[in-house]
C-alpha cells in the first residue's frame, strides 16, 4: 500500500511539474490599429474598414517610430461587388499589404493634436504623407490614440474603379482614420 501511495505521489508530483513546465506565461497584449477608410462615387460616399496585420513601435529617448501593415485582402466595404473592384486596383496577390512607416518622430506633449510625417507604401508606389495625430491617451504604459489623413489614388498610380459603363467613378481623394492601441509606452518625465 504504501508503494503504491508512493507512487501516486511521485507520478502525480511529476504530471504536475511536467504541466507547469508546460505551461506558457499569458500573451503580452498586442499592438493594434483599426483603420477606416472613407471615398466619394459619383451616386453616393462609400466607407470601409480593415484592421493592421502588424503594428510595431519602438522607442528612443527623445523619439519613437512606428510601422503599420494592413493586409489588402481584409479591406472591406461590406459590398460584394465594390470590394471585388477596390481589390483588383490594389492586386493583393501581388502585393499583400499597405505599408505605413514613420520615423524620428517627437513624443506627443499631453494632448496633441501633432502632425506625424512619414511615409505611405500602396503595391509599388512609396509616397511622403502625413497624418493629424488626435486624442492622445496614455495609461498604465498603454497609449491610444486616432491618426487622420487623406490619400490621392493618383500619387500612387492607382487607376480607381468605376461601374455602370463608366457612369459611377470612384473620386481620387480617400479619408483615413486609424484609432491605433500601443503597449510599453515609455513613461516620459512631464507625460500626463
Amino acid at each position: 500500500m504504501k508503494k503504491l501511495l508512493r507512487y501516486a505521489f511521485a507520478t502525480g508530483t511529476g504530471l504536475l511539474v511536467a504541466l507547469l513546465a508546460t505551461a506558457q506565461a499569458p500573451a503580452p497584449a498586442s499592438n493594434s490599429c483599426h483603420a477606416i477608410f472613407r471615398g466619394s462615387s459619383t451616386f453616393h460616399d462609400f466607407a470601409g474598414a480593415v484592421d493592421a496585420s502588424l503594428v510595431q513601435a519602438a522607442f528612443d529617448r527623445d523619439t519613437w517610430r512606428i510601422r503599420i501593415e494592413f493586409p489588402v485582402a481584409a479591406m472591406n466595404t461590406k459590398n460584394a461587388s465594390r470590394d471585388k473592384n477596390m481589390l483588383r486596383m490594389f492586386e493583393p496577390e501581388k502585393f499583400p499589404v499597405i505599408v505605413a512607416a514613420a520615423n524620428n518622430l517627437p513624443y506627443p506633449d499631453r494632448a496633441p493634436p501633432a502632425t506625424l510625417t512619414g511615409t505611405l507604401k500602396i503595391r509599388d508606389h512609396e509616397q511622403p504623407g502625413a497624418a493629424m495625430l488626435e486624442n492622445f491617451s496614455l495609461k498604465d504604459g498603454t497609449t491610444s490614440f486616432t491618426l487622420k489623413g487623406e490619400v490621392s489614388l493618383a500619387a500612387f498610380q492607382l487607376k480607381p474603379p468605376s461601374a455602370a459603363l463608366g457612369m459611377i467613378r470612384v473620386g481620387d481623394k480617400v479619408k483615413l482614420d486609424g484609432h491605433v492601441i500601443l503597449h510599453n509606452w515609455p513613461q516620459r518625465p512631464g507625460q500626463p
